[in-house]
């Protein structure tokens, strides 16, 4: 498999090992290993490579979604210092400050609620909730996450409001302290020292539900707003969620006539994909997950899966 370029993929990072992010030490042993089997290089040059059909052995991408100030604070210092680029993905309208992502939204308002047991069937939670313990509201999150996944942006953002309301907990229109976003002067630095900076939507919403003229503002926005802060090209897109219900054909092409030249999801199936559907791997903290996925054994695993499933 050495043939088939590793695009991993990260969200969050920190430095005491707090859930969800990696840890800046298993990040630094994380990008050491890997260094010292692949050539790493961005997205957009990976994407050079693919299209001009020379793609050598062994090369590697790092990517990175949403727009998370951690990213800056605690992977961009360390990806510095080892000498390894990576390709960061921004939702713009979250470094505008001009909203939550909303699954943060969610964990916010359930993480203060002073309702112990509340009614939510109307946000397709089926089922008791108890939001007094860790567990219980992971378990609440998960089936909110799955019914607002399904709305469109406009709409989300007036039944996120009404969440609100049901928890009985203040409305805050920005992100707190553990969910803020880079500023644009943290993304201008980082452009110019190594990292490729590339689009994530405008507000971060499930793109087959959107109209066409919504999908274009999401898109061809995204990269304006880009292109307008770090004054240079942005070549690289990725699709919010980024599951196979999260973008088709419509999307794809969207983002082509955008100018995009790439795009990648957040599964892996064993392929590549297009260049409009380039596969990543997910990155966690556990090593032995990590080394198994840059060693080519999940390629191999799906490969065979898949050939199982074709014989069936």
């Amino acid at each position: 498999t050495r043939r088939e370029p590793r695009i991993l993929m990260y969200h969050r990072f920190d430095t005491d090992g707090t859930p969800p992010g990696v840890p800046a030490a298993v990040f630094r042993e994380q990008l050491r290993m890997l260094r010292s089997e692949f050539l790493v290089v961005t997205l957009a040059e990976l994407a050079e490579r693919l299209t001009a059909g020379a793609v050598e052995p062994n090369l590697a991408v790092i990517t990175v979604d949403d727009g998370y100030e951690d990213f800056y604070r605690v992977a961009y210092p360390i990806l510095r210092e080892e000498g390894v680029p990576a390709t960061f993905f921004v939702t713009t309208g979250f470094v505008d400050r001009e909203l939550w992502l909303w699954p943060d939204a969610i964990e916010y308002l359930l993480a203060r609620t002073p309702v112990r047991s509340p009614d939510l069937h109307g946000y397709g939670v089926s089922g008791p909730v108890d939001t007094t313990t860790a567990n219980g509201r992971a378990a609440v999150w998960g089936q909110l996450v799955n019914f607002f996944l399904d709305l469109t942006s406009s709409v989300r953002l007036e039944k996120l409001r009404e969440l609100a309301l049901a928890l009985e907990t203040p409305w805050r229109a920005v992100p707190d302290e553990e969910h803020k976003p880079c500023t644009w002067d943290n993304i201008r630095e980082m452009s110019r020292n190594g990292i490729e900076i590339g689009a994530h939507t405008v507000t971060h919403p499930r793109l087959p539900l959107e109209s066409d003229q919504a999908l274009a503002d999401e898109i061809r926005g995204s990269k304006e707003r880009l292109e307008e802060q770090i004054d240079r090209e942005v070549s690289s897109f990725c699709y919010p969620n980024g599951a196979p219900p999260d973008y088709d054909d419509r999307v794809a092409e969207a983002v082509r006539s955008a100018g995009f030249r790439c795009a990648v999801v957040a599964h892996f199936d064993g392929g590549r994909g297009d260049l409009y559907r380039l596969r990543r791997l997910g990155v966690g903290n556990d090593m032995f997950q990590y080394r198994k996925s840059i060693a080519g054994v999940e390629h191999v695993g799906r490969r065979w899966l898949n050939r199982g499933l074709a014989a069936t």
